[in-house]
């Protein structure tokens, strides 16, 4: 049998400062991928402009194929992701952002996890940094309780269900099928936050045997920033209880569960995981914000489960058929593939 191949996929925006230090910890790895593709989100850096044309110049990072792909405007994370997707020729797709890190054995350590488990994706546990640089394990293993996590037959305190409570899984961890992406339609393009739990939610949705093995070695560094995603905290909160009625229903029928108990549950969880941070940082005008919208948001979220169907048609688009093709650096306009044609 073949070895399958693996492509790692970078998106970047402005991060000149720190790409390098990514892409070093990639081609370092005991188990080098077979391609890198670095797409960037339209980034207004000069800077960060002439590193991707020289990375495009030379079509390789220390002998890997790298391909370099620049989104005309920038369109957020889940579409950079997408096209990174589309160009990637590779079996197994795994994901670092452009200031995050691996350790040497992560992608070796990921593959043999793939390949042993049967799963549709692994992650594991991880390191998150903040500004006073002192790594915080976060042991996404012992929060899902079960490293191998079924699709179906298990409890309200079962690994999927939990899962829809805590976005416990971490991208820079994770390592993919990509037909299970595609399959899936990719990352959400239409949404700015919590994009891999809703993706991770809509690959388990696809298919009925569909799971996920987490394992406890944390071998992945997650760099905490103050201007970064997560310090977005009310546009962040807004949009994570937007994706609970998407797949409450589903979540409950496989987990055999009430759902009104698992949307309430979810939404309560959502609501601490973002008071926490605002309460141990003395934030509280934020705080009365997050405290003060709550019951018009859980109205919403209700009203949604029970009366409005997901985009109107009860169906998940397939967001990697929205994908807008445009050349790559360093490559001739006919030699890049559209991304219609990667669509079955």
């Amino acid at each position: 049998m073949p070895q399958q191949t693996l492509a790692v996929i970078i998106p970047v925006f402005n991060g000149a400062e720190t790409l390098l230090r990514t892409l070093d910890s990639v081609v370092t790895q005991t188990r080098q991928p077979d391609e890198i593709v670095v797409v960037d989100d339209a980034s207004t850096n000069p800077e960060m402009r002439e590193l991707l044309e020289n990375l495009a110049a030379s079509a390789t990072y220390c002998e890997i194929p790298i391909k370099v792909l620049v989104n005309p405007v920038n369109a957020g994370v889940g579409a950079a992701r997408n096209r990174g997707i589309l160009a990637a020729q590779a079996d197994m797709l795994a994901f670092l952002d452009a200031d995050d890190w691996w350790a040497p054995t992560h992608l070796q350590r990921s593959v043999e996890d793939l390949v042993r488990s049967g799963a549709t994706f692994v992650a594991s546990n991880f390191y998150a940094i903040g500004p006073d640089k002192k790594p915080v394990l976060q042991n996404c293993a012992t929060i899902a309780s079960r490293r191998e996590c079924w699709n179906g037959g298990h409890h309200l305190w079962g690994p999927r269900t939990h899962y829809f409570y805590r976005g416990f899984i971490g991208i820079l961890t994770v390592l993919v099928w990509r037909e299970a992406l595609i399959r899936a339609g990719g990352f959400d393009s239409q949404h700015r936050y919590a994009l891999d739990w809703e993706c991770w939610h809509a690959i388990l949705a696809s298919t009925s045997r569909g799971f996920f093995y987490i394992s406890p070695v944390p071998t992945a560094y997650y760099r905490l920033s103050s201007t970064g995603l997560t310090s977005r905290t009310m546009a962040r909160l807004a949009e994570r209880e937007s994706f609970l009625p998407r797949y409450v229903k589903d979540v409950a029928h496989m987990g055999g569960v009430w759902w009104p108990v698992l949307l309430f549950r979810g939404w309560l969880t959502v609501q601490y995981e973002t008071l926490m941070p605002l309460w141990h940082k003395r934030a509280w005008a934020q705080v009365a914000r997050v405290v003060a919208r709550a019951p018009a948001a859980w109205a919403w979220v209700w009203w949604q489960t029970l009366v409005m169907e997901p985009f109107g048609t009860g169906e998940r688009p397939n967001f990697l058929a929205m994908v807008k093709s445009t050349p790559a650096l360093g490559v001739r306009a006919h030699e890049e593939v559209a991304p219609a044609r990667l669509i079955a």
